[in-house]
């Protein structure tokens, strides 16, 4: 699989298969943020997925049949909401990307 801006998705061609992905808490030293989302949108409208920053696994694409897919997930946004208990300084998070091969239904 490979990602690219502006976050062009391309699977695998080959048995089924599952694109799933996490999301971490944001953190800027001592101070961790969970409230954020990434709302995870292409461009046609099959993909339409949230995932939040609690670092919980969700599915993005289940794919059958020997078929590679690709998503131009340029609409996608991330939306985070007032955090009273944010401190000012430089936040990151992990996404974490897994491609599965998975049996067929």
């Amino acid at each position: 699989m490979t990602i690219g801006w502006p976050w062009l998705m391309t699977g695998l061609v080959g048995a089924d298969w599952q694109l799933m992905a996490s999301l971490s808490p944001f953190t800027a030293g001592n101070t961790t943020i969970k409230t954020a989302r990434l709302m995870l949108k292409d461009s046609t409208g099959v993909l339409n997925q949230t995932i939040p920053t609690d670092g919980s696994t969700t599915s993005v694409y289940r794919q059958t049949g020997h078929q590679s897919q690709t998503f131009d997930v340029a609409p996608s946004s991330l939306q985070l909401p007032a955090t009273p208990l944010a401190t000012p300084g430089e936040y990151q998070s992990i996404i974490t990307w897994t491609l599965a091969i998975v049996p067929a239904a």
